[in-house]
């Protein structure tokens, strides 16, 4: 189970997943040691007092990430990870100045409601923030292209109240998307066929079709914020998308970030060309 809390929208979601059980993860150690156990190939040098070892890393949804370098000193500390590329390029590095394996973990550490608070005053934007205790919010299942007339995304559509009625939760603010975005990379053959600005109760939303050998579908809306928390049981993989946790399928790719919720889809992409746009989305629009 995977839990995602979203303080600055006040919503939480919940995955069913064992996303970081089944998958590399440099700021886990249990999964660092899992990679090492599990290369058999892996590579050890001795290098300046401390041990290099190179192995390789389980990132399926960046492919791009192929080994990573685990460098422990004489006494088998861990002193830092560099995940790297097929060029040796370094994407991702974590360093370890100390590791508690005994912390005095507080009961109300993992308290939903206590870390929502403690993050709202500490998160000004709109941004979501992992994080492993409690908390959902409810997502449609987007296995198919959606009709562009219905919102793709939770928070214009009545969600479950964690007792199983209908929330009449209503949102606070109402924002206005200045620009459209547009991503940065599109498959080749493919071109935007279609936009439109469509006005909601509580914000606005923007559709854009795109048509042509890979087809694909990009909604943008105004990301609402409900007066009381919301759990939201979330459908798909998390995956780590830029500066946000998106939720991943075998056809789309949900996310929110800097006070927008996008939803992307295709029946004939694979997740990888998914992700790809995804990511290319990188500019922030400009709310008021």
């Amino acid at each position: 189970m995977v839990y995602v809390l979203t303080p600055s929208l006040n919503k939480s979601f919940k995955f069913q997943s064992d996303w970081p059980y089944n998958n590399s993860q440099v700021y886990l150690i249990k999964s660092i040691i899992d990679d090492i156990k599990n290369d058999k190939e892996r590579d050890l040098v001795e290098k300046d007092n401390s041990y290099m070892i190179t192995v390789k890393v389980n990132y399926p949804n960046n492919r791009r990430l192929v080994r990573q370098v685990v460098i422990v000193d004489k006494d088998s500390n861990l002193k830092e990870v560099k995940v790297v590329d097929e060029s040796d390029i370094t994407q991702m590095k974590m360093t370890f100045t100390n590791i508690d394996t005994s912390p005095n973990i507080e009961s109300g550490t993992f308290d939903l409601n206590s870390i929502m608070k403690i993050k709202q005053e500490q998160t000004p934007t709109p941004s979501p923030t992992p994080s492993p205790s409690t908390s959902p919010s409810a997502s449609p299942n987007p296995s198919a292209t959606p009709n562009p007339s219905t919102s793709p995304n939770p928070s214009a559509t009545p969600t479950p109240s964690p007792n199983g009625n209908e929330s009449n939760n209503q949102s606070e603010t109402t924002s206005i998307l200045d620009d459209f975005i547009y991503p940065l990379y599109i498959p080749s053959g493919t071109a935007l066929a279609n936009q439109e600005k469509i006005k909601k109760d509580d914000g606005e939303r923007v559709i854009m079709t795109f048509d042509g050998e890979k087809p694909f579908l990009l909604v943008q809306e105004t990301s609402s914020i409900p007066k009381e928390l919301e759990i939201i049981p979330t459908f798909g993989e998390p995956c780590i998308l830029t500066d946000t946790i998106a939720a991943l399928t075998d056809t789309s790719v949900t996310w929110a970030s800097g006070g927008v919720d996008y939803y992307l889809v295709s029946d004939v992409m694979s997740q990888d060309e998914l992700l790809d746009i995804a990511r290319s989305v990188s500019a922030i629009p400009t709310m008021k």
